[in-house]
């Protein structure tokens, strides 16, 4: 999982769409150094852990850094749809300069970042799409 540098404002939002991102599970931990506020939504797959990953996670959710949020509707594109809605939420909640980061091998997902790109009320913020691999 690449690392990127912090934005100007110091706060990240870090999306992972965990429906084809399984490998970077056992990474996330690493992957949430430097970021404010992390969502990994799945649909079709519960995602497995390792037993030495539990507390490293488990203390990201309490701390309210990290959701991992089960679809309650499987199907195609399902993470997705729920990707795209935190998306939104987060762009709303966090501050206007939050630099944005998707994680996901699905190019179905450059619509968002498409959309992200193309909205001016976020001045100051990037979206970056990083491909998994």
């Amino acid at each position: 999982m690449k690392t990127y540098p912090i934005s100007n404002s110091g706060s990240r939002a870090l999306l992972i769409d965990l429906d084809n991102c399984l490998k970077q599970i056992d990474l996330l931990h690493q992957a949430l150094a430097g970021i404010t506020r992390a969502v990994a939504c799945y649909g079709s797959v519960e995602p497995k852990v390792q037993v030495g990953l539990v507390p490293l996670l488990a203390a990201a959710i309490n701390e309210g850094k990290l959701e991992i949020v089960k679809m309650d509707k499987k199907g195609k594109n399902a993470a997705n749809f729920g990707l795209a809605f935190w998306a939104g939420r987060l762009a709303a909640e966090m501050p206007p300069e939050t630099e944005f980061i998707i994680l996901s091998q699905d190019s179905d997902l450059d619509h968002l970042v498409s959309l992200f790109r193309s909205v001016g009320l976020y001045a100051g913020s990037s979206i970056m799409f990083a491909r998994a691999g």
